[in-house]
């Protein structure tokens, strides 16, 4: 059996890692050891902090839905809303909340006062609301081609759907409105 030499792996490896230390302080851009103990210490953050990320991204979504709340002056908190939106089987999420609460407060209006009036109702039938929803689009990946669905196409698809939804809230209530003022 002849003998293997790891010298070029070894050395791939080495400039892969200095390569990813570059900018680090004291040595630890230069020095493999260094270098190496620093990117497993940053890796670990980095996994720590995606986590992490997930967390302020919820807490920034309900400050914003319950300062939108406290703004038009509503009742409710936001425990209490999320809850109406639950039983009337509503399933918009916080960050699409969110969104309509800070670019377009009439249209969050418009929707609060329709839950609590109890004239917008969602689905009772799962099925029917995966009908109503579009998804994503996703490209199966082949075994020859590895494509895959970009950040954008998904933020895209994410917009027309929240953009649907709100003109048919819009719509229920301009309706209701309607009714509400012929019947007077």
């Amino acid at each position: 059996m002849s003998r293997v030499k790891k010298g070029v792996a070894a050395k791939k490896h080495k400039k892969y890692l200095l390569r990813r230390a570059k900018g680090y302080l004291n040595g630890a851009n230069s020095k493999f050891r260094l270098a190496k103990e620093r990117l497993l210490k940053a890796d670990s953050n980095a996994y720590k902090s995606r986590k992490l990320r997930k967390r302020d991204f919820r807490k920034l979504w309900i400050a914003r839905i319950n300062g939108a709340l406290d703004q038009l002056g509503s009742e409710f908190s936001y425990s209490k809303f999320m809850s109406l939106l639950k039983k009337n089987n509503i399933e918009l999420n916080r960050k699409s909340l969110a969104e309509i609460a800070v670019r377009d407060i009439n249209a969050f209006k418009e929707l609060t006062d329709g839950i609590v009036s109890g004239k917008i109702k969602g689905n009772t039938k799962k099925e029917e609301v995966k009908n109503q929803v579009s998804r994503p689009s996703t490209i199966k990946k082949s075994k020859t081609s590895k494509v895959k669905t970009t950040k954008k196409e998904d933020l895209k698809s994410a917009d027309k759907k929240m953009s649907t939804e709100l003109k048919k809230v819009k719509k229920t209530v301009k309706s209701e409105k309607t009714k509400s003022s012929e019947d007077k």
